[in-house]
């Protein structure tokens, strides 16, 4: 485990919603989705940020070249 991975920490919510929007986009399997589900989350102190984010999750688009690689697996 890399020295800048912290088990105290957690990932911003709005984060973890691209991560999971990404996920779904690309056709991820159920499992991947339910293990996302349980990722500890905090809200992002910087509400500008968070809130500019949180408008973008919902237009992430899949990319080609990513996807397909996903079904070949």
């Amino acid at each position: 485990r890399g020295a800048a991975i912290s088990d105290g920490l957690s990932a911003f919510e709005w984060y973890v919603a691209y991560v999971e929007s990404g996920a779904r986009a690309h056709g991820c399997p159920d499992e991947y989705l339910q293990h996302l589900a349980t990722v500890a989350t905090c809200a992002d102190p910087d509400r500008e940020r968070a809130e500019l984010h949180g408008r973008q999750v919902n237009t992430v688009q899949p990319i080609p070249a990513v996807r397909s690689s996903l079904r070949s697996m």
